[in-house]
């Protein structure tokens, strides 16, 4: 049962007197929704509202719902789509209770001016939109605006392929001089849909409008896992021509004519001609090489970014593949070996031991070997190379990048279509240039560019004003998302001439849609003005949409001076109403604007974490973080603040405390049990606490207690009688599959150390070591350093160096005092149900026993949650 278009505020809404009526058709449908009791005894109701994006409009909303004591929470979703916004929320009120949550709710959208739509699912499942059998991202980067042309054709291609469009995101740029758009969409998509199929399709229609694309498999982030293979060509890719080329200058050899030929018996021929040539120039040609602007940036930051990047080329010989995997720093460089004789002459044909030359299926060998070695999904390999259109006599699984340096000028444009924004693109070089070539390794952060730094798609498409150019902006609200309407909607505009996109976005929520397109025509003379949107109006309210014209409107620009930030909330079983109230009421007084909301957590019955994307006063940053932190202690729920920066989604290192972290117990707690001797550890654990002991001499008195016990019967007992933390194995997994690297660094011991470190899939183990003597039994000293808190952090900082990673990339947890150094030293610290000297000195807490809640801190979705928890032993 739906109920539409009833609400306050914008043209076609009804008055608020009559909505509210006795006999009026919504509060008649209310009635009967009323009399749909749901499992639970209540009814479920879906509440949307539409309007202009201001800050507390939120805020507004569930200071209503708290009200209603009955209510539940189950979903809530926003989304600001260039000062559009679309509020939804999925609420299981009591039963009988709907009608007066309703009147409430219709008030507050009077209030705000705001339309609000009611819809009355029967399920869960039918709130949603469909996800089909997986989903895709599809980035098209072009230099200058994108055209009306192609993003209709994008779209008719997504419906050839029965795949729906469930998000659009749109942004520009501006760089010494040059005005750029990417576009990325996250589309639904059939389990028999080959990626690189539709990456032909798409890259054929880009190649016109001077535009490339990208498409990969989405699975839980909008850019690429860290734990991907990136695999660059050199002539053209890295290097700014054709090596081969050079060479054959350099050698005073006329380059062949290889028209027609097969790229790569073109480069045999080619080969074949420096037969007889002296191999100096070789080194020649090696000496002076340069690269193409960008090619530094994109290596050093993939790098230190976790990703493994590879050279593999047909064009340059080894020697000077050599030269570039040198200057670059990538992992590896595999090249042909061209033959040269005894008198130092080249004979035309390659050396080493094999001597096959390169073709495409043993390009893809290569790469199949090289992801194996690393062990990185075919579907996480991403190829970059200068070649438009793959023939498709291989599949690759993973996603291709066509760049060509003399079309595309800078490398840079691999990091957008990879996912990279503007601003994280422009922070990464920042980072980077100041290093002047040195490794991006030892930097302390990557550097925060003040968003006020960069102008809004508005203010970069500004051109000297046009009396024959028209600007528009279309806002469009549709109850559905269906098949194919964004092809429908563009088809009677995709071919005019003289269109300019200067933004569009589309979001989906509980099956509503939201769309906006700001464009620019310029009139043909005698033509009509108003015809481009005329169309669209039209074709827009034959797809069901309500349509919101504003002719020779703008979009709102950027607030100034501010802050991007993320706030997750977290609380278990469910987040209480009144937390998320009291959230968004400091949201409210600390002039932060909503941008979005997402649902993290996986359950569909309960919604147990959120996030929420915001901007507010760089200046009241600390004043809202330390608001947050009261009301996370008077709700005993877990709130994070955190930048929306490079910092944040680059962490790829996580050090974990063992004994309440990893497992509950305290491991010589349960030495000391089973030897008969846990009265007194206690007694010595109660001292140290107290603080009459000091961490040393705890050590040394406890383990002392312990001599004489047969070590292999004893460890063997507490092993087996391990108890882990609730969510640790699917915490673990989860990051493992993302590339993360994991350590355990415990003031326990190394036996047990490692089994936990075996148990979980973790990378390293350290602790302390527990002498035994040639009968097997402990001595009760124990050998080698001792992990002391600042070994604890020194630890994590060789690892950090091992790893090549920025201390800012670690993250480290952990419960105890003796945490405190290493949760200070890595980027992100935090303190898991520790005491409160602990987490005074941590960057953030969680007080919910479940380590698995950490995923939401890291920026993971519920996608990630789901995959891990289906894999879930019961005892985990």
């Amino acid at each position: 049962m739906t109920a539409n278009g009833y609400g306050s505020g914008g043209r076609g809404s009804v008055p608020l007197a009559e909505v509210l009526s006795a006999g009026s058709p919504i509060l008649r449908t209310v009635s009967q929704a009323d009399r749909v009791v749901n499992g639970t005894g209540g009814t479920r109701m879906i509440c949307v509202s539409t309007g202009e994006d201001k800050v507390g409009i939120t805020s507004g909303y569930v200071g209503v719902l708290v009200k209603h004591e009955e209510l539940k929470i189950l979903d809530m979703a926003q989304v600001s789509v260039n000062g559009a916004l679309m509020l939804s929320f999925m609420v299981d009120v009591g039963a009988g209770s709907a009608m007066n949550l309703m009147k409430d709710l219709l008030l507050q959208a009077q209030l705000h001016n705001m339309k609000m739509e009611f819809r009355f699912p029967e399920s869960v499942e039918e709130a949603v939109v469909a996800e089909r059998d997986g989903q895709v991202i599809v980035r098209v980067a072009t230099e200058g605006a994108i055209s009306l042309r192609l993003l209709h054709q994008f779209a008719t291609i997504f419906q050839e392929h029965q795949s729906n469009i469930l998000e659009i995101e749109h942004e520009a740029d501006q760089h010494e001089g040059c005005f750029s758009s990417v576009v990325q969409y996250r589309i639904a998509v059939t389990s028999d849909l080959r990626t690189d199929i539709l990456y032909a399709e798409l890259q054929k229609v880009c190649l016109p409008e001077d535009a490339e694309v990208f498409v990969r498999r989405f699975d839980d982030l909008c850019r690429p896992k860290r734990h991907s293979l990136v695999v660059l060509g050199a002539s053209e890719v890295v290097v700014p021509y054709d090596i081969l080329h050079q060479i054959m200058e350099e050698a005073g050899v006329a380059i062949p004519d290889v028209t027609g030929m097969d790229p790569w018996a073109a480069v045999r021929r080619k080969i074949q001609a420096l037969k007889g040539i002296s191999d100096t120039v070789l080194d020649k040609v090696k000496d002076r090489i340069t690269y193409t602007p960008g090619a530094r940036l994109v290596c050093a930051a993939l790098k230190a970014l976790g990703f493994k990047v590879a050279l593999i080329t047909g064009s340059a010989p080894a020697r000077i593949a050599n030269k570039i995997k040198h200057d670059l720093e990538v992992d590896y460089a595999i090249a042909q070996q061209i033959a040269v004789d005894d008198e130092g002459l080249m004979t035309g044909e390659l050396g080493g031991a094999i001597g096959q030359w390169m073709d495409e299926f043993r390009k893809v060998d290569l790469i199949h070997l090289l992801a194996d070695r690393e062990h990185v999904a075919p579907k996480d390999v991403i190829v970059v190379g200068d070649y438009p259109v793959p023939d498709g006599s291989v599949e690759l699984q993973g996603p291709r990048i066509y760049f060509n340096a003399g079309k595309h000028r800078n490398m840079k444009k691999v990091l957008q279509l990879m996912g990279f924004s503007s601003h994280e693109t422009k922070e990464l070089h920042g980072m980077y240039s100041r290093r002047s070539g040195e490794s991006l390794v030892h930097s302390k952060t990557f550097p925060t560019v003040p968003e006020s730094e960069y102008a809004s798609a508005s203010d970069l498409a500004d051109v000297e004003p046009d009396k024959n150019v028209k600007k528009f902006l279309l806002r469009l609200m549709g109850k559905e998302n269906a098949h194919g309407q964004l092809s429908r909607m563009l088809a009677p505009v995709a071919s005019l001439d003289g269109t300019r996109v200067v933004t569009i976005s589309q979001s989906t929520m509980h099956c509503m849609c939201c769309f906006c397109l700001e464009f620019e025509y310029r009139v043909p003379e005698g033509g009509d003005p108003n015809f481009p949107v005329k169309e669209l109006m039209f074709s827009a309210k034959v797809e069901g949409f309500e349509c919101e014209f504003l002719p020779d409107a703008t979009i709102p620009p950027a607030r100034p001076n501010v802050s991007k930030c993320a706030v997750t909330m977290v609380s278990l079983p469910s987040l209480p109403t009144a937390l998320m109230d009291a959230v968004f009421s400091v949201c409210k007084q600390h002039n932060v604007n909503i941008d979005a909301l997402e649902r993290l957590s996986a359950d569909e019955d309960q919604m147990s974490a959120l996030c929420v994307s915001c901007t507010l006063p760089a200046q009241k940053l600390e004043s809202l973080k330390a608001t947050l932190l009261r009301c996370s202690q008077d709700f005993h729920a877990d709130i994070a603040l955190q930048r929306e920066d490079v910092n944040r989604w680059s962490r790829r290192v996580i050090v974990f405390d063992m004994d309440s972290t990893l497992i509950q117990q305290e491991v010589i707690d349960e030495l000391a049990s089973y030897a008969g001797v846990g009265d007194k550890v206690v007694e010595i654990t109660e001292a140290a606490m107290r603080g009459e002991i000091d961490f040393h001499e705890s050590l040394r008195k406890r383990v002392s207690l312990l001599a004489g016990a047969e070590a292999k019967p004893l460890f063997a007992k507490v092993k087996e009688n391990l108890v882990y933390t609730p969510g640790a194995k699917r915490l673990c997994r989860t990051l493992k599959k993302h590339g993360f690297k994991m350590a355990v660094i415990s003031g326990g011991f190394t036996a047990f150390a490692s089994h936990v470190k075996q148990e979980l899939g973790l990378d390293y183990a350290f602790a302390n070591e527990l002498e035994i003597d040639a009968q097997g039994r402990l001595t009760g000293r124990t050998i080698g350093p001792v992990v002391t808190p600042d070994r604890k952090r020194n630890l994590l900082s060789m690892i950090s160096e091992v790893e090549e990673c920025d201390l800012e990339q670690v993250i480290a947890v952990g419960d105890g005092a003796n945490d405190i150094p290493m949760l200070s030293t890595a980027g992100l610290g935090v303190a898991f149900c520790a005491k409160p000297k602990v987490q005074a000195a941590a960057n953030f807490r969680v007080n919910h026993c479940d380590l698995s809640t950490l995923m939401y801190l890291i920026g993971l979705n519920d996608s990630a949650v789901k995959e891990s928890r289906a894999r879930d032993s019961p005892r985990d």
